[in-house]
């Protein structure tokens, strides 16, 4: 596998919200600057009753708190500091964070995850796409990404970005599949 380099992807680029003609930012993290507004934003989406369930239920029993957005932030922040995974939030035009995308690993092959706030639903097929073209363009070759057998909304998203079951690519002990695009 050959390391990838993080200047073809470090850039911000529209969304359009599916359904509608309301436009979005991908932005990289790193063109983000840390903030306590910032950290709450993530909190309320994380806290929402569907992303807890599918993504934090078992990691933090206790619920998701502000310590945690800031821990993912900072971690984040980190990965485009030292290349070696590289977030994207979803921001509303004035900036709120709704959402988050990523690729996690600087290696040809890499695992995708996302989230995205119920109220701003109909992003993530097309922020997954964008993500995909950038990390192609920056020379990944494989993305995968791991689901719950039960999160159909999810599976729909990478099915509709041409991702296909392959459960040799999951490792998480709480998923049930593995999707993988090659791109």
């Amino acid at each position: 596998m050959s390391q990838i380099s993080k200047d073809n992807l470090e850039v911000e680029t529209r969304i359009t919200q599916f359904g509608t003609s309301k436009e979005y930012l991908l932005k990289p993290i790193s063109l983000i600057h840390e903030s306590p507004d910032r950290f709450r934003e993530i909190c309320e989406s994380c806290s929402q009753d569907q992303i807890y369930k599918w993504l934090f239920t078992k990691r933090f029993p206790e619920g998701y708190g502000l310590e945690n957005a800031k821990e993912f932030f900072l971690w984040a922040q980190d990965g485009w500091k030292y290349g070696t995974h590289f977030v994207y939030l979803l921001t509303t035009q004035a900036g709120e964070i709704v959402g988050s995308i990523d690729i996690r690993s600087n290696k040809d092959l890499a695992e995708s995850g996302y989230w995205v706030n119920s109220n701003h639903a109909g992003l993530a097929t097309n922020a997954l796409s964008k993500v995909a073209q950038l990390a192609s363009n920056a020379g990944y070759k494989t993305l995968f990404a791991q689901v719950e057998s039960k999160n159909t909304r999810s599976i729909k998203v990478l099915e509709r970005n041409g991702f296909i079951r392959d459960d040799k690519f999951k490792v998480n002990e709480n998923c049930d599949y593995a999707y993988k695009k090659m791109l």
